[in-house]
C-alpha cells in the first residue's frame, strides 16, 4: 500500500469553496519517531520534492510546541510567497496541527495524526484549505501540487521506515 490521497469539497462561503485533502500512509514504525521527524521544521525540505522549498526567515527553535510561530519564504516551481504559520494543537506522539496566519492560501490548516496500527503507525494528514482564484487555480495548480507533495513525502517515509 502506498500513500492514498483524496480531496473533497467541504463547503462554499465568503472565502470561497473549502477543500479537504486527506493523505494516509501506513509505516512500520512506532508513532514517536514519526512524530519527532514530522514535527521538526528542519526536516521539511528533505520530505518534499525538489521543486518545493522553504527558507526560514527566523532562527528555528530547538523544539516546537503549542503557539510556536514559523515564518518562511516558500518557493514552488517559479512562484514565491511569504508564509507564516503557528502551531494551534500539540499532543506529542499523537497529533499536532498548524494554521496559516499569512500566506498564499485564503485559509490553510494542516493536521498531522499518528495512529498506532498492528505492526506500525498510520500517518494521516488532513489539510483544510481554500485558494485564491477558486476552482480553476485549485484544479490547475494547488491540488496537483499538494497531491505530489504528499505522495512524495509518503514515499520518503516508506523508504526510511518501511511500509506496511
Amino acid at each position: 500500500m502506498s500513500t492514498v490521497v483524496s480531496v473533497q469539497r467541504l463547503a462554499g462561503g465568503k472565502k470561497g469553496a473549502r477543500l479537504r485533502l486527506v493523505a494516509d500512509v501506513q509505516l512500520a514504525a512506532e508513532p514517536e519517531p514519526l512524530f519527532t521527524l514530522l514535527s521538526d521544521p528542519r526536516e521539511l525540505n528533505g520530505l518534499t520534492p525538489d521543486w518545493f522549498h522553504l527558507d526560514f526567515l527566523d532562527p528555528l527553535p530547538d523544539r516546537i510546541g503549542l503557539g510556536t510561530r514559523l515564518r518562511y519564504r516558500l518557493r514552488a516551481r517559479r512562484l514565491r510567497w511569504r508564509w507564516e504559520s503557528w502551531i494551534d494543537h500539540w499532543e506529542p506522539v499523537r497529533r499536532f496541527s498548524y494554521v496559516q496566519s499569512r500566506g498564499p492560501y485564503r485559509t490553510f490548516w494542516h493536521d498531522h495524526r499518528f495512529d498506532p496500527v498492528p505492526g506500525g503507525t498510520r500517518v494521516r494528514d488532513v489539510v483544510d484549505y481554500a485558494v485564491w482564484g477558486g476552482r480553476p487555480v485549485n484544479g490547475l495548480l494547488v491540488e496537483p501540487w499538494l497531491r505530489d507533495i504528499f505522495t512524495y513525502r509518503g514515499q520518503r517515509l516508506a523508504d526510511r521506515f518501511g511500509e506496511l
